[in-house]
């Protein structure tokens, strides 16, 4: 699992290791994210992330990027504002793929309809080989279950102190 999240005194995103904290340059990730598609949950849509990286620092330009449909389901039940900032997310990301920055790909889940949204999205993974990206930490924890994970936080401050807690609890 890989942190990364919008860091406001740098206006940048940058990532981090979410073991030990340790930064992750942008060298050292080189072409990590483009070796495999990335699934972009609701949370991570709504956190608009993407177009956040994609403005600054760019970790994740080149990458090709899948949309479950139940991101679209999810968004809908979600509030007004919420809403409209993951349309807006999409919209972004569409745009960035017609110039080519980044490729981007649709995936209906018509046939997990007897399963729980978040299964459908870890169903998405599986069948195409995909590194999950998103702000909910129960999909970040599938991470401990072999599926790649890209977490995005708050901050590294916020994410350092909720493990170093969860650390001395155990």
């Amino acid at each position: 699992k890989i942190c990364i999240f919008f860091c406001q005194k740098d206006k940048k995103t940058k990532c981090f290791c979410s073991l030990c904290g340790h930064e992750i340059s942008e060298e050292q990730l080189g072409s990590f994210f483009t070796q495999k598609p990335i699934v972009i949950d609701t949370s991570a849509l709504i956190s608009r992330i993407v177009s956040k990286d994609l403005a600054t620092s760019k970790h994740l330009a080149g990458c090709d990027f899948i949309i479950p449909s139940i991101a679209y389901e999810e968004m809908d039940t979600k509030q007004p504002f919420k809403k409209l900032g993951g349309t807006n997310e999409i919209q972004y990301i569409r745009q960035n793929q017609k110039i080519g920055l980044i490729n981007l790909y649709e995936f209906d889940v018509e046939d997990y309809s007897d399963v729980a949204n978040d299964k459908k999205f870890l169903r998405v993974i599986k069948a195409r080989d995909a590194i999950m990206l998103t702000q909910d930490s129960n999909l970040a924890g599938f991470s401990s279950i072999g599926n790649f994970v890209i977490y995005i936080v708050e901050s590294k401050e916020s994410y350092m102190k909720k493990l170093e807690k969860l650390k001395n609890q155990t």
